[in-house]
């Protein structure tokens, strides 16, 4: 253990930070304890070993770390003042504005923090629309006492809940469910996809149930920076979070204007309003519309195609799509993998996202030598998993 992790165990609760995603456990033993810095699609470790990394701050990273342009735009803001807590700032109505231009679906938009923030908030403005309280949803939409409960153990989680799955017809009267929340694609952008969600769409609409597209992940990972927008669907609310700032703590409720301004909701939250966050979302944007996303969108799919291909003689594989996917690591021959990936100088971990600056970075001849290499390795058997099997905390 390294001193950082002796420190780290006296001051944090349970012996990690804020996020389950960071939890060690989930990553082989040989994985960096922590990280000093990171510039474009790579990261380096408090001993300064260097990594190509895919895990990309959890999704938060589109255009690269330590974008210059955001870095700009961040200390501008940062030497004419941070928070403007007591009236709001220019900014925020320039910010909005932007995002009402980009993602049609936000008519009307209010700014919140992190992801959890913004899906709460849009259930509570669903429930004040409609006046009703039940919520239909089938995925994870945060760590909030509402989204825990539907992901196993959800410890901690002592109250039962208006929320169930996704029904037509269900044992509930015409119009008596608040919302129905989900993430469009998840991990499959297919046809078959987009027709089970339109369907979706239309039947909660035809009832008068508020439908929410939880966009924390594909806002601005995906071809037209939105699934609504790519797909032409027009849900009632939208949730936006993580790359929309490049890695700057900012998420967004946005929707039509009838539900966002139908009723008083209480919504309140201090940062909101944090100025450096809304300047690094607005240079986040004004980068994404100079760039072609379609582009990153057939590099990331071929990467991600060429990946499987290469790894499914020893099981490996990441699902989803090429801008996000997933790789269990729970399995050993997944985790056996990541490990001497790891020592190769490559970080893979639970959750895979790719972005611009993978892109751009043009290394897929010299990274995919030291992947056939460890692919060879393992198909001889010559490594094996050191320490134990990466766990993961709970179930999605």
């Amino acid at each position: 253990m390294s001193a950082w992790q002796e420190r780290a165990k006296k001051v944090w609760s349970q012996g990690f930070p804020g996020t389950n995603s960071k939890r060690s456990t989930q990553y082989p033993k040989n994985a960096p304890d922590f990280l000093s810095r990171a510039s474009g699609p790579y990261v380096w470790d408090i001993n300064g070993k260097k990594y190509i990394d895919f895990v990309g701050a959890l999704g938060t990273i589109i255009l690269g770390y330590n974008h210059p342009k955001v870095n700009d735009a961040v200390v501008n803001q940062l030497y004419t003042g941070y928070v403007s807590g007591t009236f709001p700032h220019p900014i925020e109505i320039e910010c909005a504005e932007m995002i009402q231009s980009l993602f049609p679906a936000c008519e009307k938009i209010r700014f919140f923090k992190n992801g959890d923030d913004a899906t709460r908030a849009a259930v509570r403005i669903a429930r004040a629309h409609t006046d009703q309280s039940y919520v239909m949803s089938e995925n994870y939409h945060g760590s909030s006492d509402l989204w825990t409960s539907l992901t196993p153990p959800a410890l901690g989680v002592k109250e039962t809940f208006h929320i169930g799955p996704f029904k037509k017809d269900s044992w509930l009267s015409k119009g008596s469910e608040a919302c129905y929340i989900d993430e469009p694609i998840v991990f499959d952008p297919s046809e078959t996809r987009k027709e089970e969600i339109t369907s979706r769409l239309n039947y909660c609409q035809e009832k008068g149930t508020v439908v929410i597209f939880d966009e924390i992940i594909t806002g601005c990972r995906v071809p037209k920076l939105s699934v609504h927008k790519w797909w032409n669907l027009k849900p009632d609310l939208v949730c936006l979070g993580k790359a929309i700032a490049n890695g700057f703590p900012l998420s967004v409720v946005g929707g039509k204007k009838e539900i966002m301004d139908s009723k008083e909701y209480f919504l309140s939250t201090t940062f909101s309003s944090e100025a450096v966050s809304l300047a690094a979302c607005k240079a986040t944007l004004t980068e994404l519309k100079l760039k072609n996303m379609e582009d990153l969108w057939f590099y990331a799919n071929r990467f991600q195609t060429r990946f499987n291909e290469l790894c499914k003689s020893i099981g490996v594989e990441i699902k989803g799509y090429g801008t996000r996917g997933s790789m269990d690591l729970t399995k050993p021959e997944v985790a056996l993998f990541c490990q001497e990936s790891l020592k190769a100088g490559i970080l893979f971990g639970k959750a895979f996202f790719f972005n611009f600056s993978h892109m751009e970075a043009s290394f897929d001849e010299y990274l995919f030598n030291i992947l056939s290499d460890i692919v060879r390795k393992i198909e001889l058997k010559q490594v094996s998993l050191e320490g134990e099997l990466p766990k993961q905390p709970f179930v999605r």
